[in-house]
């Protein structure tokens, strides 16, 4: 019903859709006390919650948006110059992630494997934005682009807020979540949105933090996670974006949850792993992995480009 209100234009679209994820939301509500008292992931490819996430599910959130995405291009005009021309798009988001956000708050939800499915949609609709901030760009008015990339940010911020109160020592997903973001103020960086960059790094930063509460992580599952604003950090080197390598440096500072004398574990931790990747980055540079390797490791894949990029343009 939802894609049928908005190929038509429908002014209750909103309203439905908002009708349609609260019900989704207290049906995962009950997914993740089934999965808490079976102290075990339940499949939920197999169940209907799955399939409003799913990317490979035509009809799932990420493909709305992109569809309204198309269509927002499709009816531009230039009859009101002055008016914003994303509204429509923003406040279709506003109901999505707003229900991203509830969902995130819900206890269980950072355990669930439906954060995986939560962290692909962001990364899909980060896209679609990217598009419209770039490729299908409509206006040249920073003000109303602005406001347009908010939404990524927001997107985000869900994301972050779904370990914020999941207890550290049943923190699942993280790792793929905290890669989705990566990639995300990556491409960013590329469209020169500075300001997502950053909120990218707040948000890996804040993970990283809610995965060590009371110290029930190991030095090394902090590190894994700070890697995240690291190769953000690389990458905008890469790039010359000066700024935001300077806006990126406070976020791989001793977290505030960890004393002192055990940071140095953490800082440990975090020197191999910058080796690791400097290793990857290296065979990647060469071309010596395989293409299914290099599809895992988009972050990584990101940074050797842009190297290659920034040397071929240095001479």
């Amino acid at each position: 019903m939802n894609w049928g209100l908005l190929e038509r234009g429908h002014w209750q679209l909103n309203n439905c859709l908002r009708e349609s994820l609260d019900a989704l939301r207290v049906l995962a509500h009950m997914i993740f006390l089934l999965e808490e008292r079976l102290q075990q992931p339940l499949d939920l490819f197999r169940l209907p919650l799955s399939t409003a996430y799913d990317l490979s599910d035509q009809h799932s959130l990420p493909y709305l948006v992109e569809r309204a995405a198309t269509l927002l291009v499709k009816k531009q005009s230039a009859e009101r110059p002055w008016a914003n021309p994303y509204s429509d798009f923003i406040r279709l988001n506003e109901v999505i992630y707003r229900h991203l956000r509830e969902l995130a708050e819900t206890p269980g939800c950072g355990k669930s494997p439906l954060m995986w499915y939560v962290g692909r949609q962001v990364g899909h609709t980060a896209k679609v934005y990217r598009d419209l901030l770039a490729a299908r760009r409509v206006t040249d008015n920073t003000e109303h682009l602005s406001k347009l990339a908010e939404g990524v940010s927001w997107y985000v911020a869900c994301l972050r807020a779904a370990f914020n109160k999941t207890p550290p020592s049943k923190v699942q997903w993280a790792d793929s979540v905290v890669d989705e973001i990566t990639v995300i103020g990556m491409h960013y960086c590329d469209a020169g949105f500075k300001d997502v960059v950053v909120n990218c790094g707040g948000a890996i930063k804040s993970i990283a933090r809610s995965c060590y509460r009371g110290g029930v992580r190991s030095p090394y599952d902090v590190a894994d996670l700070l890697m995240g604003v690291w190769k953000l950090r690389l990458f905008a080197a890469a790039r010359g974006k000066e700024e935001t390598v300077g806006a990126l440096d406070p976020m791989l500072e001793r977290l505030p949850e960890i004393p002192e004398d055990q940071w140095k574990y953490v800082e440990d931790a975090l020197a191999l792993r910058k080796q690791q990747l400097e290793d990857e980055v290296e065979e990647l540079s060469e071309g010596r992995i395989d293409l299914v390797s290099l599809a895992m490791r988009e972050p990584e894949g990101l940074i050797a480009r842009a190297r290659r990029e920034a040397q071929k343009a240095g001479h």
